[in-house]
């Protein structure tokens, strides 16, 4: 497969109530679609990871200028080959059901995310041969090439670390109720209704938390989601559509957020030369494919699908990247 040079970078927008969030502490957030299985390994939706988040804590992080820094994991290092990444694990951290965080939980998830059959993230895991115990909080990882993106990987599905008592109990349905180390544990959830979480006060950093409960409430419906928001039924809305911005942005009640984000609307143009789908004149021929591309106005599109909001560009990362920060962003995508 081959990406065509064709982009608009996302803008997120997240629009809030400002009293409502500020005095409660139960927080009800409308999403725009229900999440798949809760699970980091069988997912294949960002919605699920954006609710996963709230309950897992991931080995690596990075923060808002797209730097790795330490989650579970407290520090990393590379073999002089570059063959083997080393994690050193935080000490005193316990999973939701009481069971310890330590290398062989590690161990458990990321080989599940490696071997499980029905694993979608054996992708983003592939160049990992082994994982080895080196101690009760050290954990190596043995590669089959050079893998850098392999530590954006671990701030992402793949670096959830699910308490390895609950998938030996649960086996494929563990994304039923998700136990891991983060700051709020699962509580329920109704399809295509509702997923309540509640704070752990067993959570290693518990202090960086004042939520009591976050209700993340399914409502598909843009208008619907968007009405909800104004008459206060919930406290933020995720997914603005772009036409409603300039009117909320007026209302005094509410506050609106925007953040330029790696995420990305594209085309992706097969260039197999087996499949069949491949075999057209803009699979095989690079000139089909640059005329498209410039034909493509993708400023019209922002302008009249987007009422402006998005970031008009050829590539997944916005302005202001640097040539780190895109280069560890790269392995990421749903």
């Amino acid at each position: 497969m081959k990406l065509a040079r064709i982009a608009l970078t996302a803008t997120a927008v997240i629009a809030f109530a400002t009293a409502a969030a500020a005095q409660q502490k139960n927080l009800r957030v409308g999403l725009s679609e229900d999440p798949d299985v809760l699970d980091p390994v069988l997912s294949r939706t960002g919605i699920a990871s954006s609710i996963l988040m709230s309950v897992c804590d991931t080995l690596l992080n990075w923060d808002p200028q797209r730097n790795v820094v330490p989650g579970l994991a407290e520090s990393w290092s590379w073999a002089p080959d570059n063959l083997s990444l080393t994690l050193n694990l935080r000490k005193g951290v316990v999973f939701h059901d009481g069971t310890p965080f330590n290398a062989e939980a590690v161990k458990v998830n990321l080989d599940r995310a490696r071997l499980l059959p029905e694993s979608a993230r054996k992708a983003d895991i592939a160049q990992v041969k082994n994982v080895v115990v080196k101690d009760p909080y050290t954990v190596v990882l043995e590669l089959t090439s050079p893998a850098v993106p392999l530590l954006t990987a671990l701030t992402d599905r793949i670096g959830f670390i699910l308490s390895p008592k609950a998938i030996a109990e649960n086996g494929l349905n563990v994304g039923r109720n998700p136990v891991c180390t983060g700051p709020y544990k699962f509580v329920e959830r109704v399809a295509q209704d509702r997923v309540v979480v509640e704070r752990f006060p067993g959570y290693w950093d518990k202090d960086k938390y004042f939520l009591d409960r976050i209700t993340f409430r399914i409502i598909v419906d843009a208008s619907v989601r968007l009405a909800n928001l104004q008459s206060g039924d919930i406290d933020i809305l995720e997914r603005l559509e772009p036409g409603d911005l300039k009117r909320l942005q007026s209302d005094p009640k509410l506050r609106v957020v925007k953040i330029d984000t790696g995420g990305y609307f594209s085309m992706v143009v097969n260039t197999s030369t087996t499949e069949p789908a491949g075999k057209t004149i803009l699979g095989q021929d690079a000139r089909a494919r640059e005329a498209l591309d410039w034909a493509i106005d993708r400023k019209a599109i922002n302008d009249v699908v987007y009422d402006g909001q998005f970031i008009v560009g050829n590539q997944p990362a916005p302005p202001g990247s640097d040539r780190k920060s895109t280069r560890l962003n790269s392995s990421h995508g749903y």
